[in-house]
């Protein structure tokens, strides 16, 4: 089983600006607003996390200036990482919430990108979680093994997507049989096509995700969780005995 490092880094700013937390001394955001923009659609995950920063960092800026949140998705998160390095201000009023996956997408996908995740500062995690492969409670696959040996369908938006890394990781790595359908907007797209039967379920989503977004799935044991992607699991999944797998972006070697 392959091992390696997956960092976990979903809030990034603009390259060539200084982290908002530790402004210079007389830079004030007065008069001005800051926007977060979020790799996602509406209510989705990142969304979520977005629309939760903005609704509290206002008050701890220089200024106390106002936040908005606008969504740019596109290509798994590859849209926004590319306007954050030729488009976007450089003068701290541009934040960004992207998935964990994008510092890693020039070394992982051939999908354009344009930029170079060492110019961004990441400022940091607004979570960790445990990632999670899951199936719709009316699929036959109930176990690790399992996927190995049956095909599993996933959703995803595009190159960049955790939703494409993770399911590619683990067919190059273990050996499943995860096909990714790709051109759903985000997360929320993707949970309705699992509910009307279009797949099969996920390959990325994180435990704690599902609960905040899904509790009746949880409740109602609507997915079924069948493998942990991290090192050390959730408690509570590792006390289902749900095994753990750590899987890592980095050592993917994308296929043409």
């Amino acid at each position: 089983m392959a091992h390696g490092l997956l960092i976990n880094v979903l809030v990034g700013l603009v390259a060539g600006a200084a982290v908002a937390t530790a402004a210079p001394t007389g830079w004030n955001y007065k008069n001005r607003s800051v926007t977060i923009y979020s790799a996602g659609t509406t209510g989705g995950g990142y969304d979520t996390y977005a629309r939760l920063l903005a609704h509290h960092i206002g008050r701890h800026l220089p200024g106390n200036p106002a936040v908005i949140v606008k969504n740019m998705r596109g290509a798994g998160g590859l849209v926004l990482a590319n306007h954050l390095q030729t488009r976007a201000a450089r003068d701290g009023t541009e934040f960004a919430a992207l998935e964990h996956g994008t510092a890693f997408a020039p070394l992982l996908t051939y999908a354009r990108v344009d930029f170079d995740p060492a110019r961004f500062s990441w400022l940091g995690s607004m979570e960790q979680f445990t990632p999670i492969a899951a199936v719709w409670h009316t699929v036959p696959i109930h176990s690790a093994d399992d996927l190995m040996m049956k095909p599993m369908t996933v959703g995803s938006s595009g190159a960049g997507s955790t939703a494409s890394g993770y399911p590619h990781s683990l067919n190059a790595i273990l050996g499943t049989k995860i096909k990714v359908i790709a051109g759903y907007p985000g997360s929320a797209e993707i949970n309705l096509a699992i509910e009307r039967g279009e797949l099969d379920g996920v390959a990325s989503w994180c435990w704690t995700c599902l609960k905040a977004q899904k509790p009746h799935w949880v409740a109602d044991k609507k997915l079924r969780v069948v493998l942990q992607l991290a090192p050390i699991g959730d408690p509570k999944l590792t006390r289902m005995k749900i095994p753990t797998v750590f899987v890592s972006l980095q050592s993917l070697a994308p296929s043409p």
